[in-house]
């Protein structure tokens, strides 16, 4: 099937346990940089969880851990080889099976929404503690 609200958008399962916060903001900021995306996105699903997609373009957590929903807020500000990224405010909303997301829309409802930076390669968070998960 082919789904148009999937356009621009990245995935990566295992997200949490194989701490791919970092991975996967440096393939977005080369999707932007390679000009593949003015705006990528990503879908990032924990073990032992799926996301269900339906026609409309609403979207379902089942399973027992989150689906994280990042997007980007435009260009990175610094994304080069060999050189630490630095790429702020990156739009997260996570969910889990209480959740829900409508993909058109790029909004959810019943999670929790946070903004993620990598500055100077450090991750970090807007959630209490810092927390990027």
């Amino acid at each position: 099937m082919n789904l148009p609200v999937l356009t621009n958008t990245l995935g990566d399962p295992h997200f949490a346990a194989r701490d791919r916060m970092g991975r996967d903001l440096s393939f977005m900021c080369r999707v932007f940089n390679n000009g593949w995306s003015t705006q990528p996105r990503g879908i990032e699903v924990d073990e032992e969880t799926a996301l269900l997609i339906e026609r409309d373009g609403s979207a379902y957590v089942i399973g027992s851990g989150y689906v994280y929903f990042l997007k980007t807020p435009g260009a990175p500000q610094v994304c080069a080889p060999k050189t630490p990224l630095t790429y702020r405010d990156i739009n997260v909303y996570r969910i889990d099976a209480k959740g829900g997301f409508d993909m058109p829309t790029w909004s959810g409802i019943g999670g929790a929404a946070y903004k993620v930076s990598a500055i100077s390669g450090v991750l970090s968070s807007t959630q209490a503690g810092g927390a990027v998960y």
